[in-house]
């Protein structure tokens, strides 16, 4: 029996040895060995990738794969809104901690508003007053929103903002009159302006300032020119926030939607959080 046993994929060895030629003695006869190649039966390329190389597993062809990109770093959370340290109310809880200095009716506490001004009558306007958190260290933001009355803007229709320090003397104040005229004053002057009212429409309003005296105003991201009136400063209730609507032509009400005040110089596009 032959113990033999088959060793594939070994290739075969041949020695091969010309023939003399017919002047060349046997003793000088050369041989040389030549290795012969084993015949492959072909493999399915159904396990194979398209390039030969196997499609996928342990035995993958990753010899030309470009290496896994890393990983970005996730940039930090914007946050979702500004805290305004020194005062903010957006009124969605009605009143909380504002004195109405005015009749009853004057001052309306619905719809997530502030509502102020004539009931008719002797009543042409509403005040109320809230103290502040506290008191800019420098540089300051003042930033609220305000509706007009519904009713043809006139000199009678006036709209106040004033924020006072721990003296009474004005940070920021801004009066706007519906014939489109105005007064705005910080801690050292008084300075009258020109806006554009419109019946019934909301208006946005930037107020921003510095102990070195920069003082801007802009409504509805338009900035607006300030003309000295006369030196300031403004006074008023320590420590508080000054919010009125006057309207003497009869019953009609403005309203405040929202007003916040906070150190620094914070960015027109921020948001300001509500309370």
């Amino acid at each position: 029996m032959d113990r033999k046993r088959s060793r594939p994929n070994r290739p075969l060895i041949r020695k091969v040895c010309p023939l003399p030629s017919k002047n060349q003695p046997p003793s000088k006869q050369q041989c040389f060995f030549v290795v012969q190649p084993q015949r492959v039966a072909p493999v399915s390329r159904s396990a194979f990738s398209p390039t030969g190389g196997p499609a996928s597993g342990l035995w993958s062809n990753n010899a030309g794969a470009a290496a896994p990109s890393p990983t970005p770093t996730p940039a930090p959370p914007t946050p979702a809104c500004v805290t305004a340290d020194l005062f903010a109310d957006c009124f969605t809880a009605g009143n909380v901690g504002w004195t109405v200095l005015t009749p009853p009716g004057t001052v309306v506490f619905a719809d997530q508003k502030m509502y102020m001004g004539s009931t008719g009558g002797f009543t042409p306007q509403g005040d109320a007053r809230k103290s502040l958190s506290g008191l800019p260290v420098d540089a300051w933001t003042l930033r609220y929103e305000f509706t007009e009355i519904d009713n043809t803007p006139n000199f009678n229709d006036i709209y106040t903002i004033a924020v006072y320090d721990n003296l009474g003397n004005s940070i920021a104040v801004l009066s706007l009159s519906g014939d489109g005229t105005g007064f705005a004053a910080d801690f050292q002057a008084i300075y009258s302006l020109s806006w554009s009212p419109v019946q019934a429409a909301t208006h946005s309003v930037i107020m921003k300032g510095d102990s070195g005296g920069a003082f801007t105003v802009s409504i509805d991201g338009v900035d607006v020119p300030l003309t000295l009136f006369s030196p300031g400063p403004g006074v008023g209730d320590p420590n508080s926030v000054f919010a009125s609507i006057s309207n003497n032509n009869g019953p009609g009400l403005g309203s405040f939607d929202s007003i916040f005040f906070a150190n620094g110089t914070i960015p027109d596009e921020a948001e300001f959080c509500c309370p």
